[in-house]
């Protein structure tokens, strides 16, 4: 099975349905970042965010995520957890670049069931690729 960023077992899974909707963050707090590696790191957190929140497996699947196996059994796995999301918005707090590896920390906010906002912290491990970044995951 494909282990996910924090983001999507926290803010996607229990997303809910219908009612108000979280503004996208990522971006925002990625334009705070100091040009150069940081910056570039944090634009597979932004496609991260619109990819989840476009519901497109797809795009997370080939361009976002940086994973051993077959694209198709990653967009299946995904679909799934995706279907089940409302709203989420990340915020970048800071990224450390070290070589070809990057770690994120950031704050992600989810829509609860009930209405509510929930925030929670976490930490994203990224990875330099030929065509820019992408967030890791693995077995």
């Amino acid at each position: 099975m494909l282990k996910r960023p924090f983001v999507t077992l926290g803010l996607v899974l229990a997303g809910g349905c219908g009612g108000p909707s979280l503004d996208p963050s990522a971006s925002e707090s990625v334009e705070r970042l100091p040009p150069g590696p940081q910056r570039s790191a944090g634009d597979a957190i932004v496609a991260y965010e619109t990819a989840v929140r476009a519901k497109d497996a797809a795009t997370l699947c080939r361009r976002v995520l940086f994973y051993e196996g077959a694209p198709s059994n990653c967009e299946r796995s995904w679909r799934s957890v995706l279907d089940q999301q409302e709203s989420i918005a990340i915020d970048v707090q800071s990224i450390e670049v070290r070589g070809p590896k990057a770690t994120a920390h950031v704050k992600g906010t989810r829509l609860l069931p009930d209405g509510k906002l929930r925030v929670e912290e976490d930490t994203l491990q990224l990875v330099r690729v030929a065509d820019g970044w992408r967030l890791a995951i693995g077995d």
